[in-house]
């Protein structure tokens, strides 16, 4: 309530940004920019929370470590996003409504339907989640405040999404078995050969397999030399790490990372428990985004 008063009363930009609880921005980023962010369901049996609204990434993985029922994600009513979309569309002048993929969930499907009744708002399918998601949303936001037209962020949009990468190291498989993302075949495979997946998106969206090794140490050294690959012929935007209970890890992924691309990351922090529900704890996220 307090971000929809500043946009009614303290606006800083004529164009502004609605994305959803799948992306990984920090808060103060969200605030900087007057970003409005919808957020996911979170269900621990009968218990329902609204996805960093009133459980945060804490609570989230303490529960998911002491809770016996697996909990279980669903997406905003088509209310609570036309609501949303309402009032954003009331505010400014041209509003980009930027989600998770639309092969992941159906938030933007539902968004892209609203938008058809009004005429300031632009959907954007990001293909991507989590940190990469937080990436494109950054770099709209950023474009806004340097006074980029409605017109050449438009033009950009598609550039952006296709520069952006995610590479997730997972720790276990655990989590997206209990979730229905992986058959409990595969997860007992996987377990019994203590493989350690690399998690991605492919062009459409879907989420894909990168790599997989017998180690989280051989799984870190996987993605920092894709990230050297990435960048071997691009400059990089920028970059960020996501973790889910894991911020040892993380800084290490952070330290490595800062010597190979020469700058510090965007910002590292904790995973959505929405997405900690299929990642489950000890998985790490690296986005990044191409120039």
């Amino acid at each position: 309530m307090r971000l929809q008063y500043q946009i009614s009363h303290e606006r800083k930009y004529p164009l502004g940004i609605v994305t959803d609880s799948a992306c990984d921005l920090p808060e103060e980023i969200l605030e900087e920019y007057q970003i409005q962010q919808i957020p996911f369901g979170i269900n621990f049996g009968d218990t329902i929370f609204l996805d960093k609204k009133t459980i945060d990434p804490h609570q989230f993985y303490n529960m998911l470590k002491t809770e016996k029922i697996h909990p279980v994600s669903s997406q905003p009513s088509p209310k609570e996003v036309e609501n949303v979309l309402d009032f954003m569309s009331g505010n400014y002048q041209r509003v980009y409504a930027v989600h998770i993929s639309q092969k992941l969930t159906g938030i933007f499907q539902a968004a892209s339907k609203i938008s058809e009744k009004y005429s300031n708002i632009k959907p954007l399918d990001t293909r991507h989640l989590s940190v990469s998601e937080g990436l494109i949303v950054l770099r709209i936001a950023e474009a806004i405040k340097s006074g980029v037209s409605a017109s050449e962020i438009d033009e950009n949009l598609e550039d952006w999404v296709a520069k952006a990468r995610i590479l997730t190291d997972v720790n276990t498989l655990k989590y997206l078995v209990r979730g229905g993302r992986v058959s409990p075949f595969k997860g007992h495979l996987a377990t019994a050969l203590n493989l350690k997946p690399i998690l991605s998106v492919d062009n459409e969206g879907k989420a894909a397999a990168y790599g997989k090794s017998f180690s989280r140490r051989q799984n870190m050294k996987k993605i920092i030399a894709a990230v050297a690959d990435m960048v071997k012929d691009n400059e990089v935007w920028n970059y960020a790490i996501v973790h889910a209970d894991a911020e040892d890890r993380a800084q290490i992924y952070c330290e490595k990372l800062t010597d190979l691309l020469k700058k510090e990351p965007a910002y590292v922090m904790p995973l959505s428990p929405v997405l900690g529900v299929h990642n489950g704890i000890g998985a790490v996220a690296v986005g990044l985004m191409l120039k």
